[in-house]
């Protein structure tokens, strides 16, 4: 499971994803359990996973 850091401000932009209800349902999860939003979480998990090299990132396991 991810535990979300708090975000830093950087240019964003807006996208729409459809994802499978089970995958969802584990970001609600991580959401929760974080008190964050469930795009929050999604855009944390994303960065963890895509860039693991960056010491700052949002997520921590």
């Amino acid at each position: 499971m991810y535990r979300v850091s708090p975000r830093k401000k950087t240019p964003h932009i807006y996208k729409t994803v459809y994802l499978p209800e089970a995958l969802a349902d584990k970001i609600e999860e991580v959401s929760i359990k974080n008190d964050t939003s469930f795009n929050f979480a999604l855009v944390s998990i994303l960065e963890k996973t895509l860039f693991p090299e960056q010491p700052e990132n949002r997520c921590v396991k």
